[in-house]
């Protein structure tokens, strides 16, 4: 038995602009977001650089934080949790549609 063609969605030219600009403002947000945390993980370097009385295990936990924050622009700047990206979709959380 041969198989069927897939159906595929009709897309509109106003559904597809109006993807295509969520999109980019996604990808704007994502950048703002990553430059923010960037700049927070900048002050954070700061304070574990300066040592300002903190003992081992309080710099210790700073730089793990450092990390976290540089870790989580990059994600954001690669477009990891942008639709499609490897972050989207975590497994706790339901699919959607």
């Amino acid at each position: 038995m041969p198989q069927q063609p897939v159906p595929q969605p009709r897309i509109h030219d106003g559904d597809l602009r109006r993807d295509l600009s969520a999109s980019r403002l996604l990808v704007q947000n994502h950048g703002m977001i990553a430059a923010y945390l960037d700049d927070w993980a900048d002050r954070v370097r700061g304070e574990v650089s300066h040592g300002r009385g903190l003992g081992t295990l309080d710099q210790e936990y700073l730089i793990g934080y450092q990390r976290a924050l540089t870790d989580l622009a990059s994600h954001l700047r690669e477009g990891d949790a942008l639709p499609g990206g490897p972050l989207y979709r975590h497994p706790r959380m339901p699919a959607s549609g």
